[in-house]
C-alpha cells in the first residue's frame, strides 16, 4: 500500500508547489517586470520640435491699429501642443522619444501701446515663464520644462502674407537645457500663409484683435530648448 499512497502523493505536492511559485510570480511581476524601468536625467539633453498645433496667443487688452496715448501693462497668454520633437542626449545619454508634449504660459510686456504692427520686427522685453509637458519613453526624471521669457517678436512676413510670433527665452528649469541653462531657448510659429488681411481687418475694427492663431513655422523649428 505504501508505494501506491506515494504515487498519489507526488503530483498533489509537485502541483502545489508550482502553484506557490507562480503566485509569487505574479504578485511581483515576474523577475523581469519586478524592476521599474528606470527613469532618465535629461536636465542637459536638448530637443527641437517642428511642429505646432492647436497653438493660440490671446491678448490681455485688444489690438488697434490706433493703439492707445498711454503704455499699460499687456499679457499674452499661449497655449500649444508640440510635435516632431527629436532629443539628442548629452555624453552618450540614454535615448529618449517623445510621445507628446504640451506649452501653456502668460508672458507680460509692460508698456504696451496695444498697437497692432507698432513694434513689426522689433524684440519686446517681457517677464513670465512658458511650462512645456514632456510625455516620453522611457519617462524621466522631471516631466516639466520651464522657460523663462527674454523677448517677444511680431514680424510681418509679407512673403507669405502673414505674422511670425517669436519667443526667446533667458533661462530654463527642469529638462533639456543643453550646456548653457537654456540661455538661447526659443519658439517661434506663423498665423499662416494669407491671413493677414483678416489680421488687419481685426486691428482696425471697434474690438480690435483679440488674438492669433499660430501653427508651424514656414522654415526652421518651432520650439528649440537647449
Amino acid at each position: 500500500m505504501s508505494p501506491v499512497s506515494v504515487r498519489h502523493r507526488t503530483p498533489w505536492l509537485v502541483f502545489a508547489t508550482s502553484a506557490s511559485a507562480l503566485g509569487l510570480l505574479a504578485s511581483t511581476g515576474g523577475v523581469a517586470g519586478a524592476a521599474a524601468a528606470a527613469k532618465v536625467d535629461a536636465t542637459h539633453y536638448t530637443v527641437t520640435c517642428t511642429g505646432l498645433t492647436a497653438a493660440s496667443v490671446k491678448f490681455s487688452q485688444p489690438q488697434t491699429t490706433a493703439g492707445t496715448s498711454t503704455p499699460s501693462p499687456a499679457t499674452d497668454t499661449l497655449k500649444a501642443k508640440l510635435s516632431g520633437c527629436s532629443v539628442t542626449p548629452t555624453g552618450g545619454g540614454t535615448a529618449v522619444a517623445v510621445t507628446g508634449a504640451t506649452l501653456s504660459g502668460a508672458l507680460t510686456n509692460s508698456s504696451s501701446y496695444h498697437k497692432c504692427g507698432g513694434s513689426n520686427g522689433v524684440p519686446i522685453p517681457i517677464t513670465g515663464n512658458l511650462t512645456v509637458k514632456w510625455k516620453t519613453t522611457p519617462k524621466l526624471t522631471a516631466t516639466s520644462s520651464v522657460i523663462t521669457g527674454s523677448t517677444a517678436t511680431i514680424t510681418i512676413d509679407t512673403a507669405h502674407s502673414a505674422a511670425t510670433f517669436a519667443v526667446a527665452g533667458a533661462s530654463t528649469t527642469g529638462p533639456f537645457q543643453g550646456t548653457d541653462s537654456g540661455a538661447l531657448d526659443a519658439l517661434s510659429g506663423t498665423t499662416g500663409a494669407g491671413s493677414l488681411t483678416g489680421i488687419a481687418t481685426a486691428c482696425g475694427s471697434t474690438k480690435g484683435l483679440k488674438g492669433l492663431t499660430l501653427s508651424s513655422p514656414f522654415s526652421g523649428s518651432a520650439l528649440t530648448l537647449g
